[in-house]
């Protein structure tokens, strides 16, 4: 994980994407078994959750028991390759393009509006960070 400032808020960002390739099926199977419980357990103690689907192949399947009582908000990829927002605008919260600087920083303000919404930057009221 890393410390990332998203929009004036450090949040704590892990990233559990990005498993690698490998030609035996019982490995294969593995390493999926062993990516899905870690992102099961760190998604059951996280704040938010963001599901990153590629923009491309259309709207994810379920996200069943990915994050069972924790907010989870989809975010279309690659939205630079599309014609329109109309392709990923029904099924994702936020699109973002890494080839796209303003996306990239509309998704970290969309980030930082989930965990802490405008109205509470302006409230005179302490922050309660935990319960």
């Amino acid at each position: 994980g890393v410390m990332l400032d998203l929009d004036g808020l450090v949040v704590r960002w892990l990233d559990t994407a990005g498993l690698g390739d490998t030609d035996d099926a019982a490995e294969r199977r593995s390493i999926h078994a062993h990516a899905q419980e870690q992102t099961r357990r760190l998604a059951v103690s996280a704040d938010l959750v963001l599901h990153i689907a590629d923009a491309t192949e259309g709207c994810p399947p379920g996200l069943i028991g990915v994050a069972q009582g924790v907010e989870l908000r989809v975010i279309a990829s690659k939205i630079d390759l599309l014609s329109s927002d109309s392709c990923w605008g029904s099924w994702a919260d936020a699109g973002c393009s890494s080839m796209q600087p303003a996306a990239v920083r509309s998704l970290a303000q969309s980030v930082r509006r989930w965990l802490v919404p405008d109205e509470a930057l302006v409230s005179d009221e302490p922050w309660r960070f935990w319960s």
